[in-house]
């Protein structure tokens, strides 16, 4: 390797002091417990740029593949907390697992009914609501139309089968963001969930 050129991992060189080789030791321990939880970009950013000034990293290799898929990858993402509401406990913990494993997305509750949802969302302020049409107590519609008028900025999505035209005409004029049918890809729910909560890039 030449002077002045850089490692695989995108580190400038530095003389090989005992205080240098500290700071790199240090620099790898904490990247790889930070990637290790999953941590989020923003706070792996602020320990590398605020800790480890000298030692030249070049800022690029640690940012979440995911962000760039986004189109942000000029931007730190912090996590979007999603409201989970649906009383088939299968579904609730597929859709559960499914926004954990996600990088840019936590959730930060589940509801069995359209009610416990409305708590929860007054209480836990998410970024993102996704609702059952179909629940007992009280039905994913009715309670949109409550949480339109308590946190009218808080996107909502309806995962559902939707039988009927009428439950998609009504759900579009309640306000509900996007309507995704649970005979699609999980994938297809996260996408559209992303494309609401984070703004798209220039």
């Amino acid at each position: 390797m030449k002077e002045g050129g850089t490692t695989a991992l995108g580190v400038v060189p530095v003389r090989a002091s005992a205080t240098n080789l500290w700071r790199i030791l240090a620099l790898y321990v904490v990247s790889f417990l930070c990637l290790q939880r999953s941590c989020q970009a923003a706070e792996l950013s602020f320990v590398l740029s605020s800790s480890f000034p000298c030692c030249g990293v070049w800022k690029g290799w640690y940012t979440p593949q995911r962000t760039r898929k986004v189109g942000l990858a000029k931007v730190v993402l912090m996590r979007k907390m999603v409201l989970i509401a649906d009383d088939n406990t299968f579904i609730r913990h597929a859709l559960f697992e499914l926004f954990k494993r996600e990088l840019d997305f936590d959730v930060c509750g589940v509801a069995e009914n359209g009610q416990e949802a409305i708590e929860l969302a007054a209480r836990l302020r998410p970024d993102l609501i996704v609702l059952d049409l179909s629940m007992p107590v009280m039905n994913g519609l009715d309670a949109a139309l409550v949480l339109k008028r308590l946190m009218p900025s808080v996107p909502l999505m309806m995962y559902s089968a939707f039988d009927d035209r009428s439950s998609e005409r009504r759900a579009r004029a309640i306000g509900i963001s996007e309507l995704v049918s649970k005979s699609e890809r999980f994938s297809v729910l996260v996408d559209k969930a992303r494309g609401l909560v984070y703004p798209k890039a220039a």
